[in-house]
C-alpha cells in the first residue's frame, strides 16, 4: 500500500495517524484548549510532559527545552509590555 492509500490526516500539532506522529509546544501564554481557559504556562507544562523525560538520559533535552520555552515567553512579555 503507498503513501497516498495510507495518509489518513497530515496536520499540524499534535498528530497521530498511520503516516505520522508529531508533538507540539504551546506558547507560555496560550490559554485556551478545547473552549476552556486555562493559567499562563499550564498548557505548555502538558505539552511537554507529553514526552518520555522521565528517562535519565532525557532530563537534560528536558531542561534545555524548558530554557527555550522560558526564553520564547520573557521575549513575548517583553514585546507586550512595549506595545
Amino acid at each position: 500500500m503507498g503513501f497516498n492509500q495510507k495518509a489518513d490526516v497530515i496536520s499540524t500539532g499534535c498528530v497521530f495517524s498511520g503516516v505520522q506522529s508529531s508533538y507540539h509546544i504551546r506558547a507560555r501564554l496560550q490559554l485556551e484548549c478545547n473552549g476552556f481557559a486555562r493559567e499562563p504556562g499550564k498548557l505548555q507544562q502538558f505539552d511537554i510532559d507529553s514526552f518520555c523525560f522521565d528517562l535519565p538520559e532525557m532530563r537534560a533535552v528536558r531542561q534545555f527545552i524548558e530554557q527555550l520555552c522560558r526564553a520564547s515567553s520573557d521575549y513575548s512579555a517583553q514585546r507586550l509590555v512595549a506595545s
